[in-house]
């Protein structure tokens, strides 16, 4: 196996992807809010059929489920920031980040 040595440009390559992907779900979000605050006014006062209330829910709890595995993924990446900022490693060359249990 050849021995391979990362590109020097390799960490400014994923940081630029992270920021992508940070401004993808930024703007996802902000076009779930743009769209549900111009349609939402639409449906007041109407009396809409079960079924479509049902569709309306189930897909309510979607978004409902993805928040909260955003929120969720948000708080274990601020906790792993937290514990990486009190780690002695990259200073002194010694310790290792410690990981609370979930």
């Amino acid at each position: 196996m050849r021995n391979q040595e990362e590109s020097p440009v390799a960490p400014v390559v994923r940081a630029i992807d992270r920021t992508l992907e940070f401004l993808d779900l930024v703007g996802t979000c902000h076009k779930f809010m743009a769209s549900t605050n111009r349609l939402v006014p639409l449906f007041r006062g109407r009396e809409l059929p079960p079924d479509t209330r049902e569709i309306i829910e189930q897909n309510l709890s979607r978004v409902r489920a993805a928040c909260d595995r955003t929120e969720s993924e948000k708080a274990v990446r601020a906790r792993r920031g937290a514990i990486r900022r009190r780690s002695p490693e990259g200073r002194t060359g010694r310790g290792k980040a410690q990981v609370p249990p979930r």
